[in-house]
């Protein structure tokens, strides 16, 4: 279960992508394709 995601960046740059939930963070990092196929797919720092 998901409660809270943040998303910031843009489509040039990139997203960087937080999704929470009440224990636990998950962090990466995805950039797209002008057709929007994921070109770019990182984990950030999970703890």
């Amino acid at each position: 279960r998901i409660d809270y995601i943040d998303i910031k960046g843009n489509f040039y740059k990139g997203r960087t992508v937080e999704a929470k939930d009440s224990e636990r963070s998950y962090k990466f990092y995805v950039k797209f394709s002008d057709e929007g196929d994921i070109i770019e797919l990182k984990e950030l720092n999970n703890a």
